[in-house]
This record gives C-alpha cells, sequence and structure tokens, in this order.
C-alpha cells in the first residue's frame, strides 16, 4: 500500500481560501494594537509553542528590524531561551514558563502576542491569565477553533481551520505577523534601508 500525497496545489488552495477567509476588522485591530503599542514605548511580548515558538521568534525579529527604517519597537520573544525555558519547566512546570517570564518582564500596558494553532495550550493560557490579572494587553493569535485562548485574550486573531491542520495555521499566522510589520512600516517616516 502507497502512501497517497496531496498535490502542492491542494495545499496551496486551502491556504489562500483560509487566508481569504480571515476576519479583516480583527487584523485592523491586531495592526492598531501593535502600533499603538511601539509608539507609547510599551514592550511587546510574544509567546508560542513548537512551530509557534519559531514563529514568535521571527515575529520578535522581524519588529526589531524595523529600526532599520526608523523605528524602534521593544520586542522579545519568551519562547527563546531555552535555559530560561529548561528552568522554569524544571523547577515550575511548564504551564509557567511564559507567566514566570512576564512576572518578571512585563508592565502594565504592555502588549503580549501569543500564537496557539489550538489556542488551548496550558502555557499560553496561564500566560493570558496573568496578563489579564497584571495590566498586560493580550492578543492571540490561533487556529482550529479557536480554544480557550480566543475568548480570553482582550483581542484575538482567528484562522478558521480543522483540528489537526498544523500547517495550515503557522503559515497563516506567520503571514499575519508579517503583515503587521508591513503595516508598522508603512507609518515610519521615510527612510532608506541600511543592510
Amino acid at each position: 500500500m502507497g502512501l497517497r500525497l496531496e498535490s502542492p496545489g491542494g495545499y496551496l488552495d486551502r491556504l489562500i481560501r483560509v487566508m481569504g477567509a480571515l476576519d479583516q476588522s480583527a487584523l485592523e485591530s491586531f495592526f492598531w494594537l501593535l502600533g499603538s503599542t511601539v509608539q507609547r514605548g510599551s514592550r511587546l511580548w510574544i509567546a508560542g509553542n513548537g512551530g509557534s515558538a519559531t514563529n514568535a521568534n521571527h515575529f520578535a525579529t522581524d519588529l526589531l528590524r524595523c529600526q532599520d527604517f526608523g523605528l524602534l519597537p521593544r520586542a522579545s520573544s519568551l519562547s527563546s531561551n531555552e535555559g530560561v525555558l529548561t528552568a522554569i519547566a524544571n523547577d515550575h512546570g511548564p504551564t509557567e514558563m511564559f507567566s514566570r517570564q512576564l512576572t518578571i518582564l512585563a508592565e502594565p500596558n504592555d502588549l503580549l502576542v501569543t500564537l496557539s494553532a489550538s489556542g488551548s495550550s496550558p502555557n499560553i493560557i496561564r500566560a493570558l491569565e496573568w496578563a489579564k490579572a497584571n495590566g498586560v494587553v493580550s492578543l492571540a493569535l490561533t487556529g482550529f477553533d479557536g480554544g480557550l485562548a480566543r475568548g480570553m485574550a482582550d483581542f484575538a486573531v482567528h484562522v478558521p481551520t480543522q483540528t489537526g491542520d498544523y500547517g495550515i495555521v503557522e503559515d497563516t499566522h506567520l503571514a499575519i505577523c508579517h503583515a503587521a510589520v508591513d503595516s508598522l512600516l508603512a507609518g515610519a517616516p521615510p527612510r532608506e534601508r541600511v543592510d
């Protein structure tokens, strides 16, 4: 019995269909929230697990590159330091991996962005709980049915997919993050890029 593969066009067709179904007002809220956070000089904290952790790191990197265009977003990925993550997981359990970092680093009016396909990862939920209790604004990027995170966050951008469709969710989340950075740069003063 041979392995049956989906054609590349099938995956890309699904990806395009899902991206076309995104709530435009939710995206506008995300872009506005990002811009206002950067403008007031507050910090942006980003968290995700697995593939979403790499997307969190990617988003933080792209935001920090905005300095080449005259913007100074103060962005950090809570998913990036394996020493911190494994120490917290070992000493306090994986559910506390993000919230314990926020306890030390975050301040009221900062922005927490979580990326989670299921929207139900315990450490994401715990970080959103901490944010709500401590005056940190939260935005959840979710997939599948949105999970708990979709209703817990102050703002949410939901990627409507079937449960288990991780690739489509993660690709869409990264595209949303790229679009958010592009939107931020659109409001930046004109400046020649330095590489």
